[in-house]
């Protein structure tokens, strides 16, 4: 089985994490501009160097939103909360107001 020694993405280089149990690499990739990149896969098999692989392209994207922090649902819980805090905020006016 072949070995990555280096990874990049554009002019970029990813980190190569290691091999996973199903036999699979785990890489992290490095900031870059949105788009699309070429990635170099510079590997080994039985120590020898091969030919870089470069028939792989990735895509970076841009999120406004950072990632695992609830997409929209976190917007939505916060409207919520703050919907509920000014009806109470409302509700304790109106109950200490004198009545006329």
């Amino acid at each position: 089985m072949g070995i990555p020694t280096r990874l990049t993405f554009g002019d970029s280089d990813g980190t190569i994490n290691g091999r996973q149990p199903d036999g699979t690499w785990q890489a992290i990739t490095p900031s870059h501009e949105v788009g699309q990149v070429p990635v170099g896969i510079e590997w080994t098999l039985a120590e020898e160097p091969q030919t870089t692989d470069t028939g792989n392209v990735y895509t970076f994207e841009r999120y406004g939103i950072l990632p695992n922090a609830g997409r929209g649902g976190i917007i939505l819980l916060l409207l919520i909360g703050l919907l509920t805090m000014a009806a109470i905020a409302a509700q304790r006016k109106h109950r200490t107001q004198p009545e006329a």
